[in-house]
């Protein structure tokens, strides 16, 4: 199985299903591009499409919180599914991944920093972690050059070294 982790905005608000077995779980679907990814013809990017699944009680939890154009970060199992499209019966391919850890991104303009940023493990023994952190600022500073000692001697003599 392959671990990924994916930056991007929710497209619809989660939802909590349950199976014919009775078990719940999380589900929503994700968007994500990047600056380089292909555009369409009106020079817009192609979004990549994921659809999210967390088995993990807390998750369950937080679908009130993960609501359409919510920034989050996903960490997880990750695996391409090929299915047919009832609106076009075309073979399309379904990207999922199985979360093991849900985060908010914080500062976020959708954030409004009204909700807490919540970190979540896998481990059901971690404890959830919803307090705002703040991310130390790094400030640069100049680096001073170094002068490098160079044997600038134009002589053939034997410099001492035993070989």
């Amino acid at each position: 199985m392959r671990k990924l982790t994916l930056i991007g905005r929710i497209v619809a608000d989660a939802e909590k299903q349950v199976t014919s077995n009775g078990r719940e779980y999380l589900t929503f679907r994700l968007a994500n591009n990047e600056f380089a990814d292909p555009k369409d013809s009106d020079g817009k990017q192609t979004p990549y499409w994921f659809r999210v699944t967390s088995w993990e009680a807390k998750h369950i939890n937080l679908t009130k919180y993960l609501t359409k154009g919510k920034p989050v970060i996903v960490i997880g199992d990750y695996k391409d599914s090929i299915y047919e499209s009832k609106n076009t019966g075309k073979w399309e391919i379904s990207r999922d991944i199985i979360a093991d850890s849900i985060n908010f991104v914080e500062g976020s303009a959708s954030n409004n920093g009204t909700q807490p940023t919540t970190t979540t493990q896998k481990n059901d023994a971690a404890p959830v972690n919803t307090t705002k952190t703040t991310i130390p600022q790094v400030t640069s500073t100049p680096v001073t050059p170094q002068v490098i000692m160079t044997n600038t001697s134009n002589s053939n003599d034997d410099d001492e070294l035993p070989f």
